[in-house]
């Protein structure tokens, strides 16, 4: 993240668990957001816990990957204020990725080749973070966006656990326009 980005353009949040799969391996789950120049959005994920109890994918070089969200993965939704039409972004901690556009809510899910994100990722004891800066060329945040950050993270020992900034009622759905809860809104950078 840059140094002192105006406080307009950034956002931070702990992402909480759904009830339906809690992972009792998390401690927390912190995620941010930050326009960097109106052109590139900044997201990080850090997790912290007892990672030994979570799959992770192998780590590999960056490449387009269908179907991340079936194992541990990190998750953007972006939209522009008022239109129904969105992106989905793909982050695993192998550095693999993948994008996609809708219409509207879960109609359409092309392939968005204009999202190419640069993912970097660095694992301790009991902490992962992972970082990705991504061009959003295609999306023209002039106007601001609304996100949503959530995650899929696959315990060794139980169902997929998914976490999100704010859960709908019923099963998970990343996909829900009240899931892009934060508001991101360009500004002056330092």
């Amino acid at each position: 993240m840059p140094q002192n980005p105006d406080p307009r353009c950034r956002r931070s949040a702990v992402l909480a668990c759904h009830p339906a799969a809690p992972c009792r391996a998390v401690q927390v789950l912190e995620a941010t957001a930050c326009l960097l120049d109106g052109h590139r959005l900044a997201i990080g994920f850090s997790l912290r816990g007892d990672l030994d109890r979570l799959r992770f994918p192998a780590p590999c070089a960056p490449r387009r990957t269908d179907r991340l969200w079936e194992h541990t993965c990190f998750e953007a939704f972006l939209a522009r204020p008022g239109q129904d039409t969105y992106w989905e972004l793909n982050l695993a901690p192998s550095t693999e990725w993948a994008a996609y556009r809708f219409r509207r809510y879960r109609e359409g899910g092309c392939p968005a080749p204009d999202l190419e994100p640069a993912i970097t990722v660095h694992r301790t004891h009991g902490r992962l973070d992972l970082q990705a800066v991504v061009a959003l060329d295609g999306l023209d945040p002039g106007l601001g966006l609304e996100v949503g950050l959530s995650a899929v993270l696959e315990p060794l020992d139980g169902p997929l656990s998914h976490w999100a900034l704010q859960h709908g009622p019923g099963r998970p759905d990343f996909h829900l326009r009240a899931a892009f809860a934060l508001e991101l809104h360009p500004g002056a950078q330092t």
